[in-house]
């Protein structure tokens, strides 16, 4: 329920609807902490929430933090660890975060699909490309993906190919 609310809330909700959103989704992804304590994914997602939904990259670390130590073994916790930590300069936490993701899950292409915004967020465009590809290859319309490739070309200077990379993106949002 609170990534849910926390997506409605970033791509669709109003201006006026956002913030009773992001809080509704940060309640909820509390309340599944208080319910089950040990469980790794609802601190990834109150973590989740902070970060993107209320921009709050503080308070978002104690419960990403938590999430690792609870989820050493859960890809998705960790790649969403890796994304956090990623996206606040903290590329010594992020690489071994997501190579162990990758390691734990290797068929699911959110997880390369992840990889790639690892290296794009470090500004390593070129590295950023061949995990997306790799997504790419299990879910050729996977949202996001063609777009992140596109970045990735864009900022190579490779005009050209992002535009067809933008051409591929399936959804109109990115």
């Amino acid at each position: 329920r609170a990534r849910s609310l926390t997506t409605i809330a970033g791509l669709y909700g109003s201006v006026d609807s956002r913030r009773e959103l992001y809080d509704a989704a940060v309640a909820a992804a509390s309340r599944a902490i208080e319910l089950a304590p040990g469980f790794a994914d609802a601190h990834s997602t109150l973590g989740f929430t902070l970060f993107q939904g209320r921009l709050d990259a503080q308070s978002a670390r104690a419960p990403f933090e938590r999430s690792v130590e609870l989820g050493a073994g859960e890809a998705t916790v960790l790649a969403r660890f890796a994304q956090y930590s990623a996206r606040t300069g903290d590329d010594a936490a992020a690489v071994p975060a997501m190579a162990r993701a990758l390691v734990l899950d290797p068929l699911n292409p959110l997880i390369y699909r992840a990889a790639g915004s690892i290296e794009y967020a470090a500004r390593r465009y070129e590295a950023s490309i061949p995990p997306v590809r790799r997504a790419l290859t299990m879910n050729p319309r996977m949202s996001r993906a063609h777009a992140m490739r596109g970045d990735a070309l864009l900022m190579l200077d490779r005009v050209g190919e992002a535009r067809d990379a933008y051409g591929n993106e399936p959804s109109a949002d990115f």
